[in-house]
């Protein structure tokens, strides 16, 4: 686990919003991990909303990949940016990986529709 560094220097990534070449990356960190080849945790695969976002700043990318880079605001009901999620989206698929692992702090609940969350 030690191996696992952010994708862009803190000051690199502004905090509204990623540039297009930044997202690019960040995106595509998710389809490989997420869409190309489906990530598969403890014998199940991970499924995540594919329905494409209106968000202006990730719009036509998938929902899932939006609510993983993005955080529900305290002020309004609105999804804002969160540069340190976008930062760490490829850390998913190792801490799913390694989840025995005594560096991972590892939880999974029931949602509202029966479905396991990680």
């Amino acid at each position: 686990m030690d191996e696992l560094e952010i994708l862009f220097e803190s000051e690199d990534l502004q905090i509204d919003g990623p540039t297009k070449e930044q997202l690019y990356k960040i995106y595509g960190c998710f389809l490989d991990e997420f869409h190309k080849t489906p990530l598969v945790h403890r014998d199940r695969t991970v499924t995540f909303n594919k329905k494409l976002s209106r968000h202006p700043l990730f719009k036509g990318k998938f929902e899932g990949f939006v609510h993983i880079i993005t955080r529900k605001s305290n002020y309004n009901d609105k999804r804002e940016f969160d540069r340190d999620r976008a930062n760490r989206i490829h850390w998913i698929k190792p801490i799913l990986d390694n989840w025995q692992n005594p560096e991972v702090s590892y939880f999974e609940r029931l949602n509202d529709k029966g479905q396991l969350q990680l």
